[in-house]
Parts: structure tokens; C-alpha cells; sequence
């Protein structure tokens, strides 16, 4: 297989599939955060708006999937390079800056924030180590064997997976939210 094939494959799949796959399920847990926030601050004497929330808690999707898909191009690189220190430096970059909100506890826990920012970052270094995966075992090969095509597969099919369970979480948690708001 042509070199710019392998590459165009090992990047396609570490940059677009795992934006793609990466998207909905952050979209989601960024979702859930903000509805528990909306549940814990909504009482019947103030009802805090949805924008308000929103703008407390969400991110700037545009510029969180742009960092992704250039923090996924970075890790391949410094990957392919055997650079992997590389890794542990950006990630210690991003650590240091968002620290501080992750100790706050409001509008939400914390630690919620942070394990948003968890989940995010590993699967940008999955599908990186994946993309990395596709391009060893791609060079030099004629064609893509099944073992790459389960390799490359297995993280989308557990992205779907995650995404259905997320989504019932939400639904749930929007659900305990207007019960409450009922009882009170």
C-alpha cells in the first residue's frame, strides 16, 4: 500500500473518526453535568434559566473538538516519532491550566468537570494509539487485515455503546429533575 495511503489512514482515523466518535458522547456528558447542575439550583422560588446554566458549565464545543483533533494529530506525531514524553506534557499543560475549576463546586462538583476532561483526553489518546496502530500495520501491506479493521472498529463500537447508556443517564437525570420540581 502507497505511503500516503497508510498515512491518510492512520490520521483520517486518529483525527475525523475520532471526532466523529468523540463528539456525541462528550456532547452527552457535558448534558448530564448541566442537568444536574440545572436540578440541583432549580427551586420553585428561583428557577435559574437553561442560558444561564449553559453558559456556566458548557464549554465552547468548536473549541474543544478544534483542540482535540489537533491534540490527536500531535500525540500520532510525537508517537510515530517515539517521542511519547510528548504526551505526558501536554497532558500536564491542560492539567495545570484547568485545575483550579476543578476544585470549585459550583455550578457543579469539581471532580464532575475533571472527569469530563478524563474521559476526553483518553479517547483522544485511543484513537491516536489507534491511528498509530493502522499506519504499522498498514506499511508495507498490500491490504488491511481483519485484525486492523477490529482494532479500528472496537473504540467506534464502544463509543455507539456509551452513547446509548449516556443518553438513558440523561433522560434519567432530566426525569429526577422534574420530579422534584413537582414534589417541591
Amino acid at each position: 500500500m502507497p505511503e500516503e495511503i497508510v498515512y491518510t489512514l492512520g490520521y483520517g482515523y486518529a483525527t475525523l473518526i475520532g471526532a466523529a466518535a468523540m463528539y456525541p458522547i462528550m456532547r452527552l456528558m457535558w448534558a448530564i453535568l448541566q442537568a444536574q447542575a440545572a436540578g440541583a439550583r432549580d427551586t420553585p422560588k428561583k428557577k435559574r434559566k437553561e442560558s444561564e446554566i449553559d453558559a456556566a458549565l458548557q464549554p465552547n464545543f468548536w473549541q474543544t473538538a478544534t483542540i482535540g483533533i489537533l491534540e490527536r494529530v500531535l500525540y500520532l506525531t510525537s508517537l510515530q516519532m517515539q517521542r511519547p514524553e510528548f504526551v505526558a506534557v501536554w497532558l500536564g499543560i491542560k492539567t495545570v491550566a484547568q485545575s483550579k475549576s476543578w476544585i470549585e463546586e459550583s455550578p457543579v462538583h469539581g471532580r464532575a468537570v475533571y472527569n469530563n476532561f478524563l474521559v476526553g483526553n483518553a479517547f483522544s489518546l485511543l484513537y491516536a494509539l489507534i491511528g498509530l496502530g493502522i499506519i504499522q500495520r498498514t506499511s508495507g501491506a498490500t491490504t488491511i487485515d481483519s485484525l486492523t479493521i477490529i482494532m479500528a472498529a472496537s473504540p467506534i463500537l464502544f463509543s455507539i455503546l456509551l452513547g446509548i447508556i449516556l443518553y438513558f443517564v440523561l433522560q434519567k437525570t432530566k426525569s429526577n429533575n422534574s420530579k422534584e420540581l413537582n414534589r417541591a
